[in-house]
C-alpha cells in the first residue's frame, strides 16, 4: 500500500524535480510522512496490545512460556517503533528516491515504456508474496492437525480426584522406605481416600527413568520405573494381562509390570508374562533382574518430548530416590487437599510438602487439551495467516493495477467493456500468482521435513493440507486482484485522453 501510494506520487515528484528540488529534499517529505506513520502504528498497537493482554495471557497454558516474563516492557515498544520506522522506509522512501532518479518526462508523461519497466518489476513481488503465503498458510495447517493430533492422544491413565503430593524427610540420609510406608498407611486410614500409592513419575510429569534395561538384538530400549503396590489402580492405569504389584513382592522386589509398549519392546516375538529382564541403576550402576508377571497399558509419559516405554518394578530395600505420592479421593471436595497435605506434614515436621490436583496441573501443562486454548490458537493462526496473505498479495496487485491506470482509460476510450477488462487485469494479475502458488509448494516440500520431526504425529504429506494452503491462497490473491481491477476500469477516458 505505501508503494502504491508511492507510485501515486511520481507526477507530483516529477514536477517538482522540474522545479529544481533535489533528491534529498523531495524524499525528507516523505521520511517525516513516514515517521510519523510508523510511531502512530506502533503507539495504536500497544495500547491495543495493552487493553488485550490479560485477556489473552488467560488463554496460554504456562508450559508455553515457562518462567520467561511476558508483557509489555521497553523493549516491545523500542521494537515496535523500529519495526514501524523501518517498514515504512524501506516501503515509502526508499521507492521515492529511487523514483526521484526517474527521467522527468517518464514522471509526468508516464512514459509507456516507464510504466512497463515497472509493472515487470513487481511482478516477481506478487509471486514471492504467494510464495510466502503458501508457506505460510501450510504451517498453519500443519500445526492446527498437530494440536489435534495431540488432543486425539489418550493419557492412559485418569487424572480425575487424583492428588498429587510431594514430600521428603529432613535429614542428611532419611529412610525414604519407612515414611512412604508410614504415609500411604495414615492415607488408607482416612475414609475419603479410596486407593494410595507412590512413585518416581506420575505420568505425565516427564521424569527420566531410575533403571536401564539391558537390550540386546532387536531389543529397544526401555526405562524401568520405581513404583509401589496400588499405584495402577491409584492412577487408573488399566491391566491387560498378568496381574499387579501386591505387598507380597516388596520383600523379594524381583518382579516387574511391564507397559503394552515396552513388552513389544524387550519380546517382540515372543509372550512377555514369564520373561525375565535385566536392569542397571543410573547411578549405582547396581544391576537387579526381574519376572515379568503383569502387562499394563501405555500412558502419555511426557507432553514434549517421546520418552521409551516404562517397566515398573519395585524399589530397591533402603533406597534412597525420592517418589512422588498419589492418593485417588471418593469425591474434589474443598478441604480434601489440604487436610491430605496436613497429614503428611505431621510426618515430615520442618519440612516442606506440596500438593496439587493433578487434573489441574496437567491442564497448565498440556494447555492444547483446553478446548477454549485450541480454538484461540487455531482460530488465530487461520485469521492471521489469512489476513497476512489478503492484505500482502492486496498491496502488491494494487500497485501493479494501479501502474495501468493511464492503459485502462485508453482501452475505455476505445471502446472495451469494463468487464472485460476486468477479466483481462485478473487473468494476467494471476500469472505472477500461479507462479508463486507453484514456489510456494516447492518450499513446503523442505517444510513438511521440519514439521514432520518437530511434532508429534503429524503427516505433512498429505495432499488435502496442500490443497487447503492453495485454496485459501488463490481466493486471496483473486479477491485482491478483482477489486483494484474493477477500481481502476472506473477512471473517467476523456481525463486520461486530455492528460494525453
Amino acid at each position: 500500500m505505501l508503494l502504491t501510494r508511492t507510485r501515486r506520487r511520481e507526477r507530483e515528484i516529477g514536477l517538482q524535480v522540474a522545479l529544481g528540488a533535489t533528491r534529498l529534499r523531495l524524499v525528507r517529505g516523505i521520511f517525516f510522512e513516514t515517521l510519523i506513520v510508523g510511531l502512530t502504528a506502533a503507539l495504536l498497537a500497544m495500547v491495543v496490545t495493552a487493553s488485550t493482554f490479560d485477556l489473552l495471557i488467560r488463554q496460554v497454558p504456562p508450559i508455553a512460556y515457562g518462567n520467561v516474563t511476558v508483557g509489555l516492557d521497553l523493549r516491545v515498544a523500542v521494537f515496535s517503533v523500529v519495526l514501524g520506522i523501518v517498514a515504512g522506509i524501506f516501503f515509502a522512501v526508499l521507492p521515492a528516491w529511487w523514483s526521484a532518479r526517474l527521467d522527468v518526462r517518464t514522471l509526468i508523461g508516464g512514459s509507456p515504456s516507464g510504466e512497463g519497466r515497472r509493472r515487470r518489476g513487481f511482478g516477481p513481488m506478487i509471486t514471492a508474496q504467494v510464495a510466502l503465503a503458501i508457506v505460510l498458510v501450510f504451517g498453519a495447517v500443519i500445526a492446527g492437525r498437530a494440536f489435534i493430533s495431540v488432543l486425539q492422544i489418550p493419557l492412559g491413565f485418569s487424572p480425575d480426584n487424583l492428588i498429587v503430593i510431594n514430600a521428603r524427610p529432613l535429614g542428611i540420609d532419611p529412610d525414604l522406605g519407612s515414611f512412604y510406608a508410614r504415609a500411604l498407611e495414615a492415607l488408607s486410614r482416612r475414609v475419603d481416600v479410596v486407593v494410595a500409592s507412590a512413585g518416581s513419575s506420575i505420568p505425565p510429569d516427564g521424569f527420566g527413568a531410575v533403571e536401564e534395561v539391558e537390550t540386546s538384538g532387536g531389543q529397544r530400549a526401555v526405562d524401568v520405573i520405581h513404583v509401589l503396590p496400588g499405584y495402577f489402580e491409584t492412577l487408573g492405569v488399566p491391566l491387560l494381562r498378568g496381574r499387579l504389584l501386591t505387598q507380597d513382592d516388596v520383600r523379594s522386589a524381583d518382579v516387574a509390570v511391564v507397559s503394552e509398549s515396552a513388552a513389544r519392546a524387550l519380546f517382540p516375538d515372543r509372550n512377555a508374562l514369564g520373561a525375565t529382564l535385566r536392569s542397571r541403576d543410573v547411578r549405582s550402576r547396581d544391576e537387579r533382574q526381574f519376572t515379568v508377571v503383569g502387562i499394563v497399558g501405555d500412558v502419555q509419559r511426557s507432553v514434549s518430548r517421546q520418552l521409551a516405554p516404562p517397566a515398573y518394578v519395585l524399589p530397591p530395600l533402603g533406597t534412597s530416590r525420592d517418589m512422588t505420592l498419589v492418593a485417588r479421593v471418593r469425591a474434589r471436595g474443598p478441604r480434601a487437599l489440604d487436610d491430605i497435605r496436613r497429614e503428611i506434614v505431621v510426618l515430615t515436621p520442618g519440612a516442606p510438602v506440596t500438593g496439587e490436583w493433578w487434573s489441574a496441573a496437567i491442564a497448565d501443562q498440556v494447555g492444547y487439551r483446553n478446548p477454549r486454548f485450541q480454538a484461540f490458537m487455531l482460530t488465530t493462526f487461520a485469521v492471521l495467516g489469512l489476513t497476512l496473505t489478503a492484505l500482502g498479495v492486496f498491496g502488491a496487485v494494487a500497485f501493479l493495477v494501479a501502474t495501468r491506470t493511464r492503459e485502462m482509460g485508453v482501452r475505455l476510450a476505445l471502446g472495451a467493456q469494463p468487464r472485460w477488462l476486468v477479466r483481462l487485469v485478473v487473468w494476467q494479475t494471476l500469472v505472477p500468482v500461479i507462479i508463486g502458488i507453484l514456489t510456494g509448494l516447492v518450499a513446503t516440500l523442505w517444510l513438511r521435513h521440519i514439521a514432520e520431526a518437530q511434532l508429534i504425529d503429524v503427516n505433512a504429506r498429505d495432499p488435502l493440507m496442500l490443497v487447503a494452503a492453495v485454496i485459501t491462497v488463490a481466493l486471496a490473491a483473486l479477491v485482491a486482484a478483482y477489486f483494484p481491477a474493477r477500481h481502476v476500469t472506473r477512471v473517467d477516458p476523456s481525463g486520461v485522453l486530455r492528460a494525453e
